[in-house]
């Protein structure tokens, strides 16, 4: 004798499980419908005795009216306790047996309708008994068949006896209205078996899709948290990794300001190069994060697209005369309404794609106006993109041509912020390709007012302002950054007070006797402390709105809406040294105005 295996005992729980689910529904609808049939029946009950008062016994009628309201009290009764059960699905064979007696009660009622109240000399009132039955039976059809017994309970109990009395009478016509009522219960029988059929597999159906939706909602939660788990795991290695690039950045940047021999500053310059990859690299994560946190908010204005298209083409014509490639840009007169940054950024990613993309031949950016907006495409004449890759090159680390993972090619992110900005932007962007045909990448931009243009004031040039003197703060709980940082203010001229810790740097104030006249601090500092509650200590203790900037190596979302949200400027690791000495150079002019 084969044993079950652990296997198909779990196959056939699930088989009895689901089974009874779909007993449980099939019940519910016979107890659905109970308060309609209730009054049907007794409509139609009392219909019947007013019609055959004059055809029928006194007594016989009465009878059967003592006999139907026990009935319909049965079918109430029955009713009324279903709903009180607070878990009717638990006890569905007193349910299912209720439902049979219920209705094996009330066919044996209209059975005996046709049977004790035919009145045998009045072919009239005979056909009047048969229209109600048969009536009665119709409406079992559309009322019963989610449950079959209850059905065949019912509905031979309530047609036979008057088909067999029909039968019995001596005239053709009874014995064809009896053969043609055996006819109909047999017809009744056969429809309401195939609803049946029908209402089951719906039943099945709607089960199998509800483990589907519960399968394919399983399978999204199980995603979400791969996906929440990548980007805990990239803003973590990003923030861990970040903190030694950083004091990298800020050693080599002191580093490059005292090397005068040739030969040391080739190697300082291939040092400065490489610090630049890895840095463009960790901005591309953090661009990720700061689109996803939502931080990154678009300032959108009227601005002249020449402008924009004249910088693309100046900034990328070197590297695309390296690989001998023309690029070239349509004339443009347009005025757009965009915010200039983040449409740059788009196009730069085209553009830097299309040129990495490309051996031979050209980039184009064409404009194909269609007011009230204008399609910015960029187009080339390199490998090209299959059809089944257009949707996946927008996806995060996804790229095509480069299986040996060459960082030089990028990380696979541009086109994913270029799908994160154009969202933000609610610009369209679009994708055509074939192999061996190049490709168009576009993005659609609405036109602008050429009257609300407001021209950019340009760039103030960078002085090398005199910092000596100034005392600056930095927190920072990395030994490596609060070293870094000390070595290339120092070499500034700036007096430094360093500190691990928001107890330290408390400490190191109050022992150097004098505040700080500017303040650089790491967010996230030791014991849970940020660097916004280290700058409220500070100001509060000298009483005394010091210039602070915050620093951080942190790309998690959450933590860059935290960090935005305190109104201090917010820079991310590394730090560029310009960016560092505009700060301090504004800290100066700030304390010398108050």
């Amino acid at each position: 004798m084969k044993r079950s295996s652990p296997q198909d005992v779990a196959g056939l729980a699930i088989t009895e499980a689901r089974a009874r689910e779909i007993l449980n529904e099939r019940i519910k609808v016979i107890y659905r419908y109970q308060p309609v049939l209730l009054v049907i029946n007794a409509v139609v009950g009392a219909a019947m005795i007013y019609g055959l008062w004059q055809a029928a016994p006194g007594a016989a009628l009465l009878a059967w009216g003592v006999a139907a309201i026990a009935a319909l009290a049965l079918r109430a009764g029955f009713y009324a306790a279903y709903r009180r059960a607070p878990a009717p699905e638990e006890r569905l064979r007193v349910w299912a047996g209720g439902a049979v007696v219920c209705s094996a009660a009330s066919g044996a009622l209209w059975g005996a309708a046709g049977a004790f109240l035919f009145p045998p000399d009045s072919l009239e009132y005979q056909l009047f008994i048969l229209f109600i039955l048969m009536g009665m039976g119709a409406g079992a059809v559309s009322s019963l068949t989610t449950y079959m017994p209850a059905f065949y309970a019912f509905l031979p109990v309530s047609l036979i006896p008057i088909g067999v009395r029909l039968l019995f009478e001596a005239e053709p016509i009874h014995t064809a209205l009896g053969v043609m009522t055996f006819a109909y219960l047999g017809g009744l029988s056969f429809f309401a078996s195939t609803i049946n059929r029908t209402i089951g597999e719906s039943l099945r159906l709607r089960f199998q899709n509800l483990d589907l939706v519960r399968e394919l909602s399983a399978q999204r939660d199980e995603a979400e948290r791969a996906n929440v788990s990548k980007s805990r795991f990239l803003a973590a290695a990003s923030h861990d990794l970040r903190q030694p690039l950083h004091a990298l950045t800020l050693f080599t940047s002191a580093l490059d300001e005292r090397i005068t021999y040739p030969e040391v500053r080739r190697i300082v310059d291939h040092i400065n190069v490489s610090v630049g990859a890895l840095e463009k690299l960790f901005n591309a994560l953090l661009d990720i994060s700061r689109l996803d946190a939502g931080v990154m908010q678009p300032e959108q204005r009227h601005f002249r697209l020449d402008e924009l298209l004249a910088r693309l083409v100046n900034d990328h014509a070197p590297e695309a005369e390296h690989k001998r490639l023309r690029l070239a840009c349509a004339p443009c007169e347009l005025v757009v309404y965009s915010d200039p940054a983040l449409l740059e950024r788009i196009l730069r990613n085209y553009v830097a794609n299309a040129i990495r993309y490309t051996e031979r031949g050209e980039v184009r950016i064409e404009l194909e106006p269609a007011p009230p907006h204008v399609r910015i495409v960029v187009a080339d004449t390199g490998v090209g993109i299959p059809a089944s890759q257009h949707r996946e090159i927008f996806k995060e680390f996804h790229q095509l041509g480069n299986p040996e993972r060459d960082r030089t090619k990028g990380l696979g992110l541009g086109l994913a912020i270029v799908e994160r900005i154009a969202r933000l932007l609610h610009h369209p962007i679009a994708v055509e390709s074939a192999p061996g045909k190049g490709a168009r990448f576009s993005v659609t931009v609405p036109l602008g007012d050429p009257s609300r243009v407001v021209s950019d004031a340009p760039p103030a040039t960078e002085t090398r302002a005199d910092l000596t003197g100034l005392c600056v703060l930095v927190i920072d709980d990395e030994r490596a950054t609060r070293e870094g940082m000390r070595t290339l203010l120092e070499q500034w001229g700036c007096r430094v007070l360093a500190a691990g810790s928001e107890e330290e740097a408390a400490s190191a104030v109050r022992a150097a006797a004098a505040a700080p006249q500017a303040i650089v601090v790491d967010y996230r500092l030791r014991e849970e402390r940020t660097g916004v509650q280290a700058i409220g200590r500070m100001r509060a203790e000298f009483g005394s709105t010091i210039p602070a900037l915050i620093v951080t190596g942190d790309t998690a979302p959450e933590r860059l809406r935290e960090a935005k949200a305190s109104g201090y400027p917010l820079v991310h690791k590394p730090v560029q040294p310009a960016v560092l000495r505009t700060f301090l150079r504004n800290a100066r002019q700030v304390r010398r105005a108050s």
